[in-house]
């Protein structure tokens, strides 16, 4: 890899296209796509606010120069504003775009923020008078940029990005040719075009909105959505936004920010008040997908709430409601547990749902036997304890198992442990299919029974994952060979193995296994909610594989992914299973839909071969089964080539 004879030295505040141009207007290059075919190894007009594949750029770098990653990302771009309004994947997932780029322009527009920036290129008077002072040329300063900003924040000058004597725009489109002395191309002196501003309640807004997004580009390492996010709930919570039972006012939200706020400073910022008092906009706001095209609406939020980002990292008033169980430690309830009534319980969880929206509810584990109680609080009825139990622990169940194997009745059992009669039983009956006593013929069976849910039941770290299919597959033999058997019949021929599926895999022992006290038969299964299930299962999968699958999706290409029970089902039982039968033949791929899905590879093969502005016509040179396109399809990709390049 050849490298660059020289790059120039940043200025302050700029804006990476300038850095690009003025690279561009020293090299010997006479058409700007060479320049860029130096730099990032691409055939392109296009000079890119938001530059992708920037791990090319450095590396052909001159020798001695002091540029990395992270110090073009925060000095000259403004991706360190958008992701501060990203969660950590989506920032990973945009950084390997910056880094390594990316054939699809479609996964890097997502990540752009709409109508944040403004789409022509825009310049203050004064400021290209001071640059061409110090430095010789003016450039291309980060700071005027921002769509809603329409002045210079510095000399408070309105923004210009086309010449106000001829009207003829200062740069082009894609930013290939840009100005470096402050002549328009009729040589019209730029810098004495000034129109000074008075500095209003909508021109402050812009200026505490620009002093916050700049915070946010350069604090970046720090931020992130679900740290602003979590600062905003605080806020919300403090003035009254948000119920106690966890609900946002949503409305009465969007009539403050209208009462706070006047129409000129809300449209100043492009927020349009009818457009925001929609029920749609304002369902949509708080939804993560859609964060980082409401950027300047959350701006203006912590503004609201807090008045500058500063104070908003300083807040820490946390969201609570009075504590019903106080703070801690709590007190084991298990009779039989050395720790039994003292406070040896740190920590608590939350119970997610709030039952029947007037009820709270929080769980207690104890660390030393595993008991799981949960307590909950209903407002009306003050600070009384509603206790249930949630899980016995280990230590609760192994000593049940130890009482009945000694041949004391569940009636006597249930006494020493102070639990319910019909608990006990309830527990037996599961565990061993009886609650009778054991007698001498029975007793070995059920011990073997007895030690496999012991084995089980006791608590680990990381299941491993070949004794999860080793189990799968012995219960779907048996199933296969008996598809009527029942539960019972199951834990007679592979105790081990149900025990051990029933307590580490207990999402997929539940949907496979016949329901508890029921034959698996046909007639007697919920066909039409695991068609329901299934289905859904299949779109899941067809969606990972035409994102992920080099090849073309065939109905075996779906159904080699599903389980062997699920096979077996759809197979045998395919009547019942119309809707999951229906998406499978949705998902079949046709030959016009693969060959559009599979453009980006083929562009790429082509790229590495080191073919450059690639078409459609060459394309069928080489790849023959475009040939075969009909016209919608060769459209179609066309129109993608163009994106591309």
């Amino acid at each position: 890899m050849s490298k660059l004879l020289m790059f120039p030295e940043p200025y302050p505040d700029e804006d990476f296209r300038s850095i690009i141009y003025r690279y561009h207007i020293r090299s010997a290059n006479t058409t700007f796509h060479k320049s860029i075919s130096d730099i990032f190894g691409k055939y392109s007009y296009r000079n890119l606010m938001f530059p992708t594949n920037l791990s090319l750029m450095l590396d052909k770098l001159p020798f001695g120069h002091n540029l990395d990653l992270e110090y073009i990302i925060n000095n000259y771009t403004w991706y360190g504003l958008i992701f501060s309004f990203m969660d950590k994947e989506k920032r990973l997932n945009l950084l390997n775009t910056i880094i390594n780029g990316s054939n699809n322009n479609i996964l890097k527009l997502r990540f752009m923020p709409q109508n944040l920036f403004s789409k022509s290129i825009r310049y203050c008077p004064q400021c290209i008078k001071e640059d061409i002072k110090n430095f010789g040329e003016c450039y291309i300063h980060r700071d005027h940029q921002i769509e809603f900003l329409d002045f210079c924040p510095k000399h408070l000058i309105k923004l210009i990005d086309k010449c106000l004597i001829c009207n003829i725009p200062l740069c082009k489109p894609n930013a290939d040719e840009l100005i470096s002395l402050p002549f328009c191309k009729n040589e019209h002196q730029l810098y004495e075009q000034i129109n000074s501003i008075d500095l209003d309640n909508s021109g402050k807004i812009k200026l505490d909105l620009l002093s916050m997004f700049k915070i946010m580009r350069d604090g970046h390492s720090s931020l992130n959505f679900d740290y602003i996010y979590s600062k905003i709930l605080m806020g919300l919570w403090n003035k009254g936004f948000i119920h106690y039972k966890g609900m946002l006012f949503k409305q009465k939200l969007v009539h403050s920010l209208l009462e706070e706020f006047s129409i000129e400073e809300l449209v100043g910022i492009g927020l349009l008040p009818d457009y925001i008092s929609r029920k749609s906009y304002i369902n949509a706001i708080f939804q993560p997908d859609k964060v980082q095209n409401n950027i300047p609406f959350y701006g203006l939020l912590i503004l609201f709430l807090f008045k500058s980002i500063d104070k908003m990292i300083e807040f820490n008033e946390p969201m609570s409601n009075p504590l019903p169980f106080g703070h801690g430690p709590w007190r084991c309830l298990n009779y039989i547990c050395e720790h039994y009534n003292q406070k040896i319980i740190r920590d608590s969880k939350v119970v997610s749902k709030i039952f029947g929206k007037t009820h709270i509810s929080s769980e207690f584990a104890c660390p030393y036997c595993g008991f799981e109680y949960i307590n909950t609080w209903k407002p009306k009825e003050g600070m009384k304890e509603n206790v249930r139990i949630k899980s016995w622990g280990n230590q609760l169940k192994e000593k049940i198992i130890e009482l009945y194997l000694d041949g004391i009745p569940p009636h006597k059992i249930a006494k020493k442990v102070r639990l319910a009669d019909s608990s006990i039983r309830n527990f037996l009956q599961e565990v061993v299919g009886t609650s009778r006593m054991l007698d001498e013929n029975n007793k070995q069976a059920f011990v073997e029974q007895l030690k496999a849910y012991s084995e089980t039941s006791a608590t680990t770290i990381q299941i491993d994952d070949n004794k999860v299919e080793k189990y799968r597959h012995v219960i779907l033999d048996i199933m296969k060979e008996s598809p009527s058997i029942q539960r019972k019949g199951i834990i007679e021929k592979a105790p081990s193995a149900y025990f051990w599926l029933k307590e580490n895999d207990k999402e997929w022992f539940d949907a496979n296994l016949p329901e508890k006290g029921k034959h698996g038969s046909p007639s007697e299964i919920d066909y039409p909610k695991l068609d329901l299930e299934l289905k859904q299962k299949i779109k899941k999968l067809a969606d990972k594989l035409y994102l992920e699958y080099p090849y073309k999706i065939y109905k075996t290409t779906i159904t080699k992914h599903l389980e062997p029970l699920e096979r077996i089902r759809i197979s045998i039982f395919s009547d019942r299973f119309p809707e999951s039968i229906a998406e499978i033949e949705r998902n079949v791929e046709k030959d016009q839909d693969y060959l559009v899905r599979g453009l980006s590879r083929v562009v790429e093969n082509l790229e590495k071969r080191g073919y450059k502005k690639i078409t459609f016509d060459k394309i069928i040179t080489i790849y023959k089964p475009y040939s075969n396109c009909d016209e919608e399809t060769r459209k179609k990709i066309e129109e993608l080539l163009n994106e591309i390049y």
